[in-house]
């Protein structure tokens, strides 16, 4: 699962490699509208449960996100 606002930067090129390697496919995050926690449950029809859903089908899950620091 790939969670970085650069799918070409380094994690996307390193996750694309890995998943190659280990014949996987990449879950790109960005693909799906989800908005905001909202504790009014206004979110109800964004794409978190089309994620969730498809998470669900995998034993197995490599998170893939950049960490920044300066």
């Amino acid at each position: 699962m790939l969670a970085s606002s650069h799918a070409n930067g380094n994690t996307g090129r390193l996750a694309r490699q890995v998943a190659k390697d280990i014949k996987a496919p990449i879950i790109d995050i960005n693909d799906f509208k989800i908005r905001p926690y909202c504790y009014d449950n206004l979110n109800q029809n964004d794409g978190s449960m089309e994620l969730v859903d498809l998470c669900l089908c995998y034993q197995q899950i490599v998170f893939a996100s950049p960490v920044y620091w300066y």
